[in-house]
């Protein structure tokens, strides 16, 4: 029996009680995204242009802020509500995110 419908089901939830995971960026946060992505400074000093695939990641938060610093981002994510997030915000923000409605152990 495969666990995908649980987990779907599961970050849905999360996604429509907005708990702390589904937290978009904040204005402060895509003001230095690259900062608050990468605090230990493993992340290049610029990502403009650079294609950026976020697995799992749905919610609003890590693509909206690559999406901020230049990058041109696909959003893969399981749950369709934690994406319905990350759409939103993108739209209000004037961002362009790709986003993918997909298990990320099947990326066929």
């Amino acid at each position: 029996m495969s666990h995908l419908p649980h987990n779907r089901a599961a970050w849905n939830r999360l996604a429509e009680v907005r708990s702390q995971f589904t937290k978009v960026a904040t204005d402060g946060e895509c003001r230095a995204p690259l900062q608050t992505l990468d605090s230990r400074g493993w992340l290049p000093e610029s990502v403009t242009g650079k294609h950026v695939l976020c697995l799992a990641s749905g919610g609003g938060w890590q693509s909206i802020l690559y999406a901020s610093a230049g990058a041109q981002v696909t959003v893969v994510d399981l749950s369709n509500k934690m994406l319905q997030l990350d759409e939103q915000e993108a739209h209000r923000r004037g961002l362009q995110v790709k986003i993918v409605e997909a298990s990320m152990d099947d990326l066929s």
